[in-house]
C-alpha cells in the first residue's frame, strides 16, 4: 500500500515525520494519517513526495506483486450475493431510485464478485483481459 511505502522510503532515508511534512508542505499530524492509511495523497503531494525519494510518481502508486490479494472463497461469493439482497431490500422498491440505477448497482456488485471469485453471481461471463 502506499501509505506504507512512504513510512519505509521515510524510515530508510532517516527522515523524521516532521522534517518530510515540512519539505512536502503539510503538517506533521496530516503525513501521519497519510502513513497510517486514513488520508489520501493529493496529486501535487505524489509529485513532491516521489521527487523526495527520486522516483517516478508511477513507481510510489505502484502496487507490489507480493501485495496484490486476490480472494478465492466461497465466502465471498456468499457476501456479495448477500450484498445483493441487501441493496434489493433497501433501494428495490424507493420511489427515487430508478431502475438504470438500480442496474447498475447490481452490474457493479455482480463484476466484483466475479472479479473476486472469477465467478459471476447472475451467471454472466465476463471476459477478462490481460493488463
Amino acid at each position: 500500500m502506499i501509505h506504507e511505502k512512504i513510512k519505509q522510503l521515510r524510515i530508510e532515508s532517516n527522515l523524521s515525520q516532521d522534517e518530510l511534512a515540512h519539505v512536502i508542505g503539510i503538517s506533521r499530524p496530516t503525513l501521519s494519517q497519510i502513513e497510517l492509511g486514513e488520508r489520501k495523497l493529493k496529486a501535487d503531494e505524489v509529485q513532491k513526495i516521489a521527487s523526495i525519494f527520486e522516483i517516478s510518481p508511477s513507481e510510489l502508486l505502484e502496487t507490489p506483486k507480493h501485495e496484490v490479494k486476490t480472494v478465492h472463497t466461497k465466502d465471498a461469493h456468499t457476501s456479495l450475493k448477500n450484498l445483493v439482497l441487501y441493496i434489493l431490500g433497501k433501494c428495490g422498491q424507493k420511489p427515487n431510485v430508478g431502475e438504470i440505477v438500480l442496474n447498475k448497482l447490481l452490474y457493479f456488485c455482480d463484476f466484483n464478485a466475479y472479479e473476486l471469485t472469477f465467478e459471476s453471481i447472475s451467471g454472466t461471463d465476463y471476459v477478462k483481459f490481460a493488463r
